[in-house]
């Protein structure tokens, strides 16, 4: 083999092997241009340095280019870092990243200290802690090629690079959750994102192994490439809505709940089968799921459902499960002619709630245990057509409704006038009234009781949503402040404990009237909240920025906030990856 053609098979054996060993033992991977860069420019230089002929002024470009990528590599490392240790800086100034050291900083036996080191050439990177501000972080790398006398490995020439990457993490448009797992929706409608419990495949990653931070799992290029208008957790699956009217489904399908005809798991997006079906054709505008059973609304108010129908959650007048989409049969029934605008369930729930907000009225279906479907009556069990909400003689009578809001035991209805309303139990406080019996005769309602106001920091407020999930109610004001009450057992409520006993001191923690969530001292501090919504027994709120906090329960890591485990009761701010703004 020619001289000028070892050095170079040599080089290349060389790069090669040391970028593999920097992708595998720091545990992420350099981007491919990245790789390609610097092996292909060690081979130039190496080439270079044999005697290839060239100018010395390439050779000098040559030379600072695999500086510059060296210290590009230090900063690709740092975001890494910041992104497998929920955006936490771990290193520190006595000890910064290098290519030889772990994301703490330490030296790691056995590692080398250079990025590449061949035939003469030697480059490394020191990567100080960032500086943050707002959420975002400056990177800046010092990287330095060094050109070694192959006589005594003395270096006599140096040149030195600085890259500098600015990273931050997404600004989010909306969350919501299902039994314990989350998603989220990025504000660019494009990217979505879920972490939890995986055990069906709800996460959409293409595995069944939980997910302790949020991962970026899907892309609207790999649906039908129009943005994302809704993304939502059922109890074990997760639906999602893009701007054409399509709707996406993955998880647990054991009850047909992703709409593909059968009963296999999916753990990916797959597209709602509809061929055949009433839905066909039809541009879908809203969507709900609920335990296992999933929802729909076309752009004509027409509503659809299919999975789970035990309780007779899909509105057909049958128990019978259905694997593709069917009309909600509306014939002879209140809701005959309705357009319904908003169709909801929650992650526990066997219950069906529709608002026609034209008209202020609501209709439910399927379980009416303690009478949460608010028609009037606990003496019937299940219900499997549309009934109208009981609005005469009730609190409601004469008013609009806003917003609707089905949680496991309890169903929250919003007026138009900024009133709350809810049916259902109050074993754990969710009717918001310290005056009301939690247990007995009287703690159960089929029609609407109010949820009282005078007197709390919500009073004379202008209320613009409210959800609710894990028996606890949540709302939220133009002002940004958030309120909440009802079942506190884990933190959900986010008033700072988790052992509050408004509801008696032999019943489970439990706030009424409602408060404000507590933010002093928090991250969520003088943000303006514009979104909230739930999962079973915790909470979620979006601000203005596109920051997002989380509360309650998090075995299963769904709060977002890093590793999976304990009761977290005041808002902490979920972490999210960090996507590089420019270098």
């Amino acid at each position: 083999m020619p001289h000028s053609e070892a050095h170079e098979s040599h080089a290349m054996a060389r790069v090669s092997s040391m970028v593999g060993f920097f992708r595998t033992r720091r545990g992420f991977a350099l981007p491919t241009v990245l790789i390609a860069s610097i092996v292909m420019l060690a081979i130039l230089v190496t080439g270079l340095v044999s005697g290839v002929a060239a100018s010395t002024a390439l050779r000098t470009q040559g030379y600072q280019r695999l500086a510059d990528l060296a210290s590009e590599s230090g900063a690709e490392m740092a975001r890494a870092c910041l992104n497998s240790h929920y955006q936490r800086v771990t290193w520190t100034t006595s000890k910064p990243l290098t290519p030889a050291t772990n994301c703490n900083g330490d030296v790691v036996g056995g590692q080398s200290a250079y990025v590449v080191d061949a035939n003469g050439i030697r480059t490394t990177f020191q990567v100080p802690p960032p500086e943050t501000a707002a959420g975002v972080y400056t990177i800046v790398t010092n990287g330095t090629l060094e050109r070694v006398r192959s006589s005594n490995g003395q270096t006599w020439r140096a040149q030195k690079s600085v890259a500098r990457m600015k990273v931050a993490t997404p600004l989010l448009v909306s969350l919501d959750g299902g039994y314990d797992h989350s998603v989220g929706l990025a504000a660019n409608q494009s990217t979505i994102y879920a972490w939890g419990n995986n055990i069906y495949g709800q996460i959409g990653d293409g595995t069944t192994t939980n997910v302790d931070k949020p991962t970026a799992v899907i892309d609207r290029s790999e649906l039908d490439g129009s943005y994302i208008k809704q993304v939502i957790g059922g109890g074990y699956h997760t639906m999602v809505l893009t701007e054409n009217g399509n709707v996406y489904a993955w998880g647990l399908n054991a009850q047909c709940q992703i709409g593909v005809g059968d009963t296999v798991n999916r753990l990916k997006p797959t597209l709602v089968a509809t061929a055949g079906t009433p839905m066909a054709g039809k541009r879908i505008v809203s969507i709900g799921a609920g335990r296992f059973h999933s929802l729909a609304v076309d752009d004509q108010g027409v509503a659809y459902a299919w999975g789970d129908n035990s309780a007779g959650q899909l509105g057909d007048g049958s128990y019978t499960n259905r694997c593709n989409p069917i009309a909600v049969a509306v014939s002879g029934t209140p809701m005959a002619g309705k357009n319904i605008d908003i169709i909801k369930s929650n992650s526990n729930s066997l219950t069906t709630i529709a608002l026609d907000k034209t008209e202020g009225r609501a209709y439910t279906w399927g379980d009416n245990w303690a009478g949460k479907l608010g028609i009037g009556t606990t003496a019937v069990g299940n219900v499997t057509t549309p009934r109208a909400v009981v609005i005469a003689g009730t609190p409601m009578a004469g008013l609009g409704l806003e917003d609707v809001e089905s949680e496991t035991s309890a169903t929250f209805f919003l007026s138009t006038t900024n009133r709350i309303f809810v049916v259902g139990t109050n074993r754990d406080g969710q009717w918001g009234n310290p005056a009301a019996p939690v247990e007995g005769a009287g703690s159960d309602t089929s029609v609407a009781v109010e949820v009282p106001t005078v007197g709390t920091p919500i009073a004379g407020k202008d209320i613009i949503q409210i959800s609710g999930d894990g028996h606890h109610g949540v709302a939220l004001d133009s002002d940004g402040i958030v309120y909440s009450w009802g079942w506190n057992y884990v933190g959900q409520v986010g008033v700072g404990s988790a052992t509050i006993f408004e509801c008696g001191a032999t019943f489970n923690s439990c706030v009424r009237p409602l408060r404000a969530v507590v933010t002093a001292g928090t991250p969520m501090a003088g943000r303006k909240i514009t979104s909230i919504s739930t999962g079973d027994r915790w909470t979620y709120a979006v601000a203005s920025d596109g920051t997002a906090y989380s509360w309650g329960h998090n075995n299963s890591g769904q709060l977002g906030i890093g590793p999976s485990g304990g009761i977290v009761s005041l808002p902490a701010q979920m972490i999210f990856p960090n996507a590089v703004l420019r270098y």
